[in-house]
């Protein structure tokens, strides 16, 4: 079906809103520009829900997550960036093995987050790039090919 990115977004952010604030996380939308994808409206929910939900987590007390929606050459994306402490990039590529998690976290959960953003990635012919920021933490780019 059409699933309008920016209200999804919207929608996903809301529902993180009560563990961002316990956490003193500002989280919000820096980018909002139209675009519309074919897919399953409840397997991107999904995708973005554990992006920005990994986001909220890994980001120290105090910190910031920005989300955004924009297209690009034709298709549509949407990125989390966060504040983190990034990924060590020997361990970039396992990341989106099931269960995986880096040695020294003390952050709940089972390790299947990126796995299952990835799996429903493949599903809407979508990509995920993971990228460390210089400034330090991490931004998550998915980018849609089937635009409305």
């Amino acid at each position: 079906t059409k699933v309008q990115l920016g209200a999804l977004v919207k929608e996903a952010i809301a529902g993180l809103i009560p563990l961002a604030e316990d956490r003193r996380i500002d989280l919000g939308m820096v980018s909002d520009e139209p675009a519309a994808i074919m897919a399953d409206a409840a397997d991107v929910r999904t995708l973005v829900d554990n992006l920005i939900d990994n986001a909220v987590r890994y980001t120290p007390e105090g910190g910031r997550v920005d989300v955004g929606v924009s297209r690009r050459n034709g298709a549509a994306a949407v990125t989390v960036a966060d504040s983190g402490p990034g990924i060590d990039p020997t361990l970039l590529p396992r990341v989106f093995d099931r269960f995986f998690r880096a040695a020294g976290q003390d952050i709940e959960g089972s390790g299947i987050g990126l796995s299952i953003v990835r799996a429903i990635a493949e599903r809407e012919n979508a990509t995920v790039d993971l990228a460390n920021r210089p400034e330090g933490g991490l931004v998550a780019t998915v980018t849609f090919s089937r635009v409305a």
